[in-house]
């Protein structure tokens, strides 16, 4: 055989949903996110579920985990935060997709998944399975954010089955999806311009993924990130016919408000414009305190479901979704330094 016999594999990518389903375990964080929103008995509900394994430098591997339950329709929004040393009580297998913790994990494989978990009166118990659409982050499933690569891919429209339980009372999930998120990074070095806060740099971020039509074909992955080499603020978007670009993404906040708890200030209004796909949205926050606080890992944001106003490419959007604040994106501004 030639090799111009040998079979085109195509664009080559950094990441395998299969393969890369399971913990990768070398590297300085391994994460699994699940958001999905839906209405039941009248009421606007959404939840999120994330754990993720990060090493600490002395303190070695931790397992951080977040389980967040909103009623908006009653402004309600409840937090359950998990802080353990990796290890038989918290966890995730390398060689299958099975993370576990005291409140249940996800197991599966690339073709369907179960999420059980229940934390004191709330609780899921779901049944996920990915569509063909794929969402690689950055087109690839790599970007390189500061002095980490961060490995990325979503299963964007996943069909949902199951039942959501929120103050004890147990609802059927239906008549909506889920959105799954695969991430994974490596520490590297680097003497780039570092970004600081007084003498401590915490990044910070706003993460939104969503469906942009109501048959589900385009969808996109949004970030406006702070992290140790600037700011970015960026889209990759997934178009129905399979093809994956990135723009620029300008992000705005308005009516900002300080929380109690964590000093952390976060918007009540958010806008969003990515000229280049010609997408303009409005988010306005559903819920007055949606902030989580991870007291041991230090850090504090919210999954907020917000309603979400805008076009795309000339047509209405107007539909409810999760969006992700992570530490203080609306703070002060940075000083930039060289690092030395």
């Amino acid at each position: 055989m030639t090799k111009n016999e040998m079979k085109n594999l195509g664009f080559p990518l950094s990441v395998d949903v299969k393969r890369d389903m399971p913990a990768i375990g070398k590297g300085v964080f391994d994460s699994w996110y699940v958001i999905s929103n839906f209405e039941a008995d009248g009421q606007k509900f959404a939840f999120e579920w994330h754990q993720q394994i990060v090493k600490l430098g002395v303190l070695g591997r931790i397992v951080a985990a977040e389980f967040v339950i909103t009623n908006a329709t009653k402004d309600i929004c409840k937090h359950n935060a998990l802080s353990v040393r990796e290890g038989a009580k918290a966890g995730a297998s390398c060689d299958k997709l099975h993370v576990w913790s005291a409140w249940g994990g996800l197991d599966g494989d690339e073709k369907q998944m179960r999420l059980k978990v229940q934390c004191q009166t709330e609780g899921v118990d779901v049944v996920l399975t990915p569509t063909e659409q794929v969402l690689y982050n950055g087109t690839t499933g790599l970007i390189h954010f500061g002095s980490n690569d961060s490995y990325q891919f979503s299963f964007p429209i996943m069909k949902i089955e199951g039942t959501f339980t929120f103050e004890g009372k147990t609802y059927e999930i239906k008549n909506t999806t889920a959105w799954f998120d695969r991430q994974w990074g490596y520490h590297l070095s680097s003497k780039e311009s570092v970004v600081k806060l007084g003498n401590k740099f915490q990044p910070s971020w706003l993460w939104l993924g969503m469906s942009l039509n109501e048959e589900n074909t385009e969808v996109v992955s949004l970030w406006d990130a702070y992290v140790i080499n600037g700011h970015f603020g960026f889209a990759t978007f997934l178009h129905e016919d399979g093809s994956q670009n990135n723009a620029v993404a300008e992000v705005t906040y308005e009516e900002l408000y300080t929380s109690k708890r964590s000093g952390n200030r976060y918007p009540r209004i958010i806008h969003i414009k990515v000229p280049q796909e010609e997408l303009e949205l409005k988010l306005v926050s559903l819920v007055s305190d949606p902030e989580f606080y991870h007291e041991q890992m230090k850090s504090a944001g919210c999954q907020v479901l917000c309603r979400i106003t805008g076009t795309y490419k000339g047509q209405p959007i107007e539909k409810d979704n999760v969006v992700e604040l992570v530490n203080n994106v609306c703070g002060d501004a940075y000083k930039t330094e060289q690092a030395r």
